[in-house]
């Protein structure tokens, strides 16, 4: 019968290791920025195309606006 190791130990295995390669997730840090903010953030602003958007009202109306039908 095989025993499972305990979560304390395997959490503790998989701390060390980032610790011990730390240079590569702050190489890494750039790319999910740049994919962060170059594919997630513009899906935000698709969302003036359902909305009942008038350019000449406050900046504001764009969060007030309702959705078209």
């Amino acid at each position: 019968m095989v025993k499972a190791k305990p979560v304390q130990n395997r959490f503790g295995k998989k701390v060390r290791m980032i610790g011990q390669c730390w240079q590569l997730y702050v190489l890494l840090l750039p790319t999910i920025v740049y994919l962060i903010l170059f594919n997630y953030v513009p899906i935000y602003g698709v969302q003036i195309a359902f909305r009942d958007f008038r350019g000449s009202d406050e900046l504001l109306a764009y969060y007030q606006a309702a959705y078209t039908e």
